[in-house]
């Protein structure tokens, strides 16, 4: 069942989640040309759902076969030090200076683009320690979709190596509900203040810079995690040709 945008682009209507997921799959799929890895940016704002909605499309993908990497830029995070700069206030550190793009673009998104496959082992920020301990293994041939998940995807550092990025709307009033019931009961109350000063306020300015409707190709509104509602997707122009690679076998 479709819908339509004010493009005139029929979009899925989906039912839940799970249809969500099996919609995006089927895209991701379709979309993905023989050879070459495709790679999908899934971001939003904090609490939007791209962590659940990444580990979701991945487990789909290892029911249909479908060879795929998923790239978390939370393992990217620079040390405490440099995100929590005393020069700068919080919002502005968190935006400019918590996640090291550059590394991810330049050790994985850059070669995956031209070499057209990766095979590397990085040694990562630990955040509950502060320590570069974290290992991640990333594997991607020329048959592989990567899924890559985080905030701030759609920054210059990052953008042009992503294929199609999927952005998850959720209202800030979604957020602060959401960021109590995750953050609250392990780090106490005073933790809301952040999401005032520092997630929020950074948000804005990164969304005022990189408004969703000029870079992304699927917008969700994804204020209600069983009920999704998708607002964008591919034009009807691209859809045939998603369908027809689909029918292909799209892997």
């Amino acid at each position: 069942m479709t819908t339509e945008t004010t493009t005139g682009a029929a979009v899925p209507r989906v039912r839940d989640h799970r249809q969500l997921v099996e919609e995006l799959a089927g895209l991701l799929q379709g979309r993905k040309q023989p050879g070459r890895p495709l790679v999908a940016g899934l971001t939003g704002m904090d609490t939007s759902g791209k962590s659940q909605l990444a580990t979701a499309l991945a487990a789909e993908f290892g029911r249909r076969g479908t060879s795929h990497q998923l790239v978390r830029i939370d393992d990217f995070h620079r040390p405490r030090a440099v995100r929590y700069r005393s020069d700068l206030p919080e919002a502005e550190a968190y935006y400019h200076h918590s996640i090291d793009f550059g590394r991810a673009a330049g050790e994985l998104l850059r070669p995956v683009r031209e070499e057209g496959r990766l095979s590397a082992e990085l040694t990562l920020l630990d955040l509950p320690t502060d320590t570069y301990t974290l290992t991640r293994a990333y594997e991607v041939g020329p048959e592989t979709i990567v899924l890559v998940e985080g905030v701030f995807l759609f920054r210059d550092e990052i953008r042009d190596l992503i294929d199609l990025f999927v952005y998850l709307d959720v209202a800030e009033d979604v957020v602060l509900a959401r960021g109590r019931s995750r953050d609250v009961p392990s780090q106490g109350e005073e933790v809301m203040g952040k999401y005032h000063t520092k997630y929020l306020p950074a948000q804005r300015a990164y969304l005022a810079e990189h408004p969703p409707a000029a870079y992304a190709e699927v917008i969700v509104d994804n204020s209600d995690w069983s009920a999704p509602l998708v607002r964008v997707w591919p034009a009807d122009k691209d859809a045939d040709a998603v369908a027809a690679r689909a029918e292909d076998g799209g892997r």
